[in-house]
């Protein structure tokens, strides 16, 4: 009967332990979002209007679209050809072409340099704990 008894315990220890560890790589993971692909620029014409989180598109502000990144996330942006980086904001959706990852504001991809090119090829990087 003492055997089943200590069975028992060690079976829910060893339970216990295998659902903390689930639970840990799960939160691990959420901050583990990091992908390249290629940028692109909003077009001046989008100056002054609503983004999809409500915010007036400012191309002086460091932010960015971004298709499925939750509003208010701070992204690493670099530039793949000249390693220059910039954290942006994530305040819209889009874009809406496929072909890219990211629409950044003017500011940010003159901050990477793409602004002139209005497309180049970066890496994203989620901050943790956003």
């Amino acid at each position: 009967m003492k055997s089943i008894g200590y069975l028992i315990i060690i079976l829910g220890i060893t339970m216990s332990i295998s659902c903390k560890n689930t639970n840990n790589s799960n939160q691990t993971t959420d901050f583990q979002y990091k992908e390249k692909g290629m940028a692109i620029c909003y077009e001046k014409s989008f100056e002054g209007k609503k983004t999809a989180s409500g915010e007036t598109f400012n191309p002086e502000k460091l932010t960015a679209a971004h298709p499925s990144l939750g509003f208010g996330t701070k992204v690493k942006v670099t530039n793949l050809e000249n390693n220059e980086s910039v954290l942006v904001t994530i305040n819209d959706r889009g874009p809406i072409n496929s072909n890219y990852l990211i629409k950044l504001s003017n500011k940010a991809a003159q901050k990477i340099g793409i602004l002139k090119k209005r497309q180049g090829r970066v890496e994203v990087k989620k901050l943790k704990n956003q």
